[in-house]
């Protein structure tokens, strides 16, 4: 059964539900935050991994 409205959704937790009519104003952040990541981390790479990019999708091969 669908629900009318929207959820706002991060890092795939529900933080909240949206009604129809009702808006979500996003906006830049007074402070910044510094990501550090280790030695050859290669963003891109996990995440050819994780959704499969590059290798014929979920389902078999391309064209499959």
């Amino acid at each position: 059964m669908s629900r009318p409205g929207a959820q706002v959704v991060c890092d795939g937790m529900v933080l909240c539900d949206l009604a129809p009519g009702e808006r979500l104003r996003v906006a830049c952040a007074a402070i910044s935050a510094t990501l550090l990541h280790p030695p050859g981390h290669d963003y891109y790479r996990i995440l050819r991994s994780k959704l499969h990019w590059g290798r014929g999708g979920r389902n078999g091969p391309p064209g499959a």
